[in-house]
């Protein structure tokens, strides 16, 4: 399969944080839909983080990768009976990082995720023209973050400032 992707180009949307585990307000386990995470539910999902799930079958293949959660806003779908999600990963843009990070502990290299997360999405979505890399000509959104994201992974989680068409929208741009 992964050399027919390859071959007709076509982009797979990576959403491996739907099969993890979040807490709900009784601090129990479930999945977003609201179903209870059970033991082998755990080990299917670390399954898929190792070098031999097909997310790194694919990536190893060179399957052009998007990253993706099928995000999800804790809507009464994930609600079972009176508990519901309370799971900080799941807030607006915070599943985005989780599913990032998800992408590296299976093994993905920094680079390939960004990849992923900007010039391949654009691809897929057919806006590259106008987004994805940066380019005279582009809209110019960004965000700055607090270290060197090719040397530390977690800077993800330290936005100094956020750039929307050109204007800094959140935050101050460094000094130096």
């Amino acid at each position: 399969m992964a050399a027919v992707l390859v071959h007709q180009n076509i982009p797979v949307t990576t959403t491996l944080s739907i099969g993890d585990a979040y807490r709900d307000t009784t601090g129990g386990e479930r999945l977003v839909w609201g179903i209870p995470y059970r033991p082998g539910m755990r080990q299917n999902f670390e399954d898929t983080l190792k070098p031999t799930g097909a997310l790194r079958i694919f990536a190893d293949a060179g399957v052009k990768l998007v990253v993706g959660t099928d995000w999800n806003d804790g809507a009464d779908w994930a609600r079972t009976d009176d508990v519901r999600l309370d799971d900080a990963r799941l807030a607006a843009g915070a599943e985005t990082l989780h599913e990032m990070e998800l992408l590296r502990r299976a093994g993905l290299s920094t680079q390939a995720i960004l990849t992923a997360a900007t010039r391949n999405a654009a691809e897929a979505f057919g806006i590259i023209d106008r987004v994805g890399t940066i380019a005279q000509g582009k809209i110019a959104d960004m965000v700055i973050l607090d270290g060197d994201l090719l040397q530390d992974f977690s800077t993800l989680r330290r936005p100094v400032a956020v750039v929307k068409a050109g204007r800094i929208v959140h935050g101050a741009l460094p000094d130096r």
